[in-house]
């Protein structure tokens, strides 16, 4: 697994995409400044806490090809930037921009591991490709991708019909 870690400015650029596209607070922006953030492959975004200096973290998964290495963050793919199902379980109730509230028929639609079309009323709270998936209850299912007012479900196969 090729690992590039990225730099402090690399770092922050991310995070101010995450900040801007779903408001996250300023404090919740501190706490994720706190971890490392490097790609695996040319989209996958991870971060790693730990005591390993960066330099043996490399080297040690270049030695070991450890396969999953850290908390997979964010995915950078065909322009869109979309948060994981793993950070979105953490972080997702504190988005306060993005985020599509699903009706009781849609949630049933989206645990079943099928798109739903959303309408107008959805559609004009959204100023981003990838939003977060809420419940009407503020229960975070995970995000999608919109085409044509119909949202791609990503939510995990192992993680349908057991929220």
């Amino acid at each position: 697994m090729h690992i590039d870690v990225l730099n402090r400015k690399k770092k922050k650029e991310i995070l101010g995409k995450v900040r801007s596209i779903y408001e996250f607070s300023e404090e919740i922006i501190k706490e994720l400044e706190n971890f490392q953030f490097f790609f695996t492959g040319k989209e996958k975004i991870r971060m790693f806490s730990g005591n390993l200096d960066l330099k043996n973290f490399v080297n040690i998964n270049r030695q070991m090809n450890v396969q999953n290495t850290g908390i997979y963050f964010a995915t950078i793919e065909r322009g869109f930037f979309r948060l994981s199902f793993e950070i979105l379980t953490i972080y997702g109730k504190y988005a306060t921009k993005n985020f599509i509230v699903l009706t009781e028929e849609q949630k049933k639609q989206w645990l079943q591991g099928e798109d739903i079309r959303i309408n107008e009323e959805q559609i004009k709270k959204i100023s981003c490709e990838c939003p977060i998936i809420k419940t009407l209850k503020g229960d975070i299912l995970s995000s999608g991708l919109i085409k044509n007012n119909i949202v791609l479900n990503y939510l995990p196969k192992e993680a349908r019909n057991s929220i």
